[in-house]
């Protein structure tokens, strides 16, 4: 090995110079082909000595496009190295190596997404002439979204073009790519480049949003409905709709979330059928969903369960018999088709009342429901598939009693939950701004930090009691808004009761952040305020008014509280339905008021 390459591997800059200004034509000496026959600005490149990279292409700009025995370019060592700074002077120098391949077929950009350093990828894909669709599949398959982003923002035009397969080998567009992988990074970059990809079908006829509603991504529906509405509104070659796609891929979050978003469009998508006839509960029915989907098919009362299709099959005929829950969801399906009676819980009620007189009712009703087992194990099984059981009939003999009626009672209900669900994302939000100030109190505390010296980046008034006071506070404040977020984000209950015992401990919690916030503002305060003659009263005041603000708050609290619990007291045992078990319910009517 010649004595310039010994300088290289010991970062010898004065020895390498030296050598240079001896024999100028040094810079052209090559390793022998056990060394891959590197130049002397692949070694220096190879070994990440910037420095010594920065002087040779200086002296000889044009061993940046040489090539060693692999085929690669000093540049594409650097690439694979992160280096950003030795990839920023090669690529002022010659924009040409950015576009060569190694014996690998590989670019510079390829090795610079294998590297630790994304930086370097995005400074190449900012600064090539060219990209084709192997680097972008690369960048994005190597998890490189920020340099696929960048990619697509200089050359738009490769987001059109067919070449990603998918699953079942058809060609589509990126966006089709993305969807069906469930990338929602991508996916958001690729929807705003304002290319119409949306509308891109590919070789199925499919459109990107039909196939992130098969695999059941709701973020990505999120982003469709956000920027893209109108794809909802297209079929299938088939005549399929989103719906239809949902529910033969059995993504019950998917169909859910698309029914509650799309509104008025959604009610009239439901209601389509696909070029044989099917509804979608037909088509829920022949994949054998399950309960839950079906039963809030149902439940929507948009789709017709009679509705047959253009074979004269009903949803219930194509229920597959090795189906789990086959003769439950074949009673329930086959209800509306074999009675005129629409399933009422009182004609439920009826029918389970042994001593009831109206018995041409009953009758009709076991005829239709009654199996060879008992009509009572059979009804109750039903009752169990659609959400009822004995204490809700027992509610509603209580409220036919008092003559409460079923609707106002159900909207009382509904309220009741959504204020529950309301004060549980108050809370979260409250806990997190907490979070956010006291971080940002805890990063950038009272009284600035030491510019200078031994003591640089530490708190100037670190030693007084008022700092230590805010330092302990601020951090309780902080760890207990983390903590309020972190138990109301991991436990989501369904039921009233839980839900309400949990916001009930991080309601304590909130408090307890929220008065330590304010006593670590109450010391910052003191740390910040001069203390001069003509501003010792500004403390004082400060801590009056926000002291008489939060007494005022409080007392008014625990009169309300105080009212509300004698009311709960007063009226226990006289309300009749739902109210008797939610006193809260029903004493809070007008006022709007939930203890907690």
């Amino acid at each position: 090995m010649q004595p310039i390459f010994h300088a290289i591997l010991q970062n010898d800059l004065p020895t390498f110079l030296s050598l240079v200004e001896e024999r100028n034509s040094s810079l052209e000496e090559r390793t022998d082909k056990e060394h891959l026959n590197d130049t002397v600005l692949h070694m220096a490149a190879k070994l990440g000595h910037g420095e010594l990279v920065s002087k040779i292409i200086d002296r000889r700009p044009s061993l940046v496009c040489s090539v060693n025995a692999e085929g690669n370019t000093p540049l594409h060592l650097a690439a694979l190295l992160g280096d950003v700074d030795m990839v920023m002077q090669m690529l002022e120098t010659g924009l040409e190596a950015c576009t060569a391949r190694n014996n690998n077929n590989d670019t510079p950009l390829h090795l610079a997404c294998r590297s630790i350093s994304m930086e370097a990828a995005k400074l190449v894909a900012e600064k090539t002439n060219s990209v084709d669709l192997g680097e972008l599949n690369f960048a994005i398959s190597s998890g490189s979204t920020g340099v696929a982003k960048i990619i697509l923002e200089r050359f738009p035009d490769l987001a059109r073009e067919e070449a990603w397969s998918v699953e079942g080998g058809s060609l589509s567009t990126l966006l089709h790519h993305a969807c069906d992988r469930g990338d929602l990074e991508l996916t958001r970059i690729l929807l705003g480049l304002d290319q119409s990809l949306e509308t891109a079908l590919n070789t199925k006829g499919l459109l990107p949003l039909h196939l992130a509603v098969l695999r059941g991504s709701v973020v990505i529906l999120e982003e469709f409905i956000n920027k893209a509405p109108l794809s909802f509104l297209s079929h299938t070659p088939s005549k399929e709709t989103v719906f239809h796609l949902a529910a033969r891929s059995k993504n019950m979050d998917a169909f859910v979330y698309m029914a509650e978003r799309l509104g008025s469009n959604g009610q009239f998508l439901l209601q389509q059928t696909d070029e044989n006839g099917n509804t979608v509960l037909h088509t829920a029915a022949s994949v054998a969903c399950g309960a839950p989907l079906i039963r809030y098919i149902i439940g929507m009362k948009i789709v017709d369960i009679s509705n047959k299709n253009k074979m004269g099959f009903a949803a219930y005929h194509l229920l597959p018999h090795d189906a789990q829950d086959f003769e439950l969801l074949s009673s329930w399906l086959r209800f509306d088709t074999e009675t005129s009676d629409e399933l009422d819980p009182d004609v439920v009620e009826v029918y389970l009342d042994a001593s009831s007189p109206v018995k041409p009712l009953r009758s009709r009703f076991e005829s239709s429901v009654a199996r060879k087992n008992s009509h009572e194990d059979e009804v109750i099984k039903l009752l169990n598939l659609i959400g009822l059981n004995t204490s809700e009939m027992v509610e509603r003999k209580t409220r036919k009693a008092h003559g409460v009626k079923k609707g106002s009672e159900n909207l009382e209900y509904d309220m009741y939950i959504e204020a529950l669900q309301n004060a549980r994302n108050t809370i979260t939000i409250v806990a997190v701004l907490i979070a956010s100030v006291a971080y940002a109190g805890g990063i950038n505390p009272p009284g600035g930090v030491y510019q200078d010296g031994p003591w640089r980046g530490k708190s100037i008034v670190g030693k007084t009691t008022a700092f230590k006071v805010f330092a302990i506070c601020n951090n309780i404040a902080l760890f207990t808004s983390l903590a309020i977020v972190i138990l109301l984000v991991s436990i989501i209950p369904y039921k009233r009761k839980p839900l309400k015992k949990l916001l009930v401990a991080t309601h304590r919690m909130m408090w307890v952040s929220i008065g330590f916030m304010a006593t670590a503002y109450v010391a910052a305060s003191w740390v910040t305020i001069p203390h001069y003659h003509g501003t010792r009263w500004l403390f004082p005041a400060i801590v009056a008014v926000a002291g008489g603000a939060l007494a005022v708050l409080f007392s008014y609290l625990g009169v309300e509280a105080i009212g509300h619990w004698f009311k709960k007291k007063a009226r226990v045992g006289v309300i009749p339905s739902f109210a008797r078990n939610n006193s809260d319910l029903a004493i809070s009517g007008k006022s709007g008021y939930f203890a907690f």
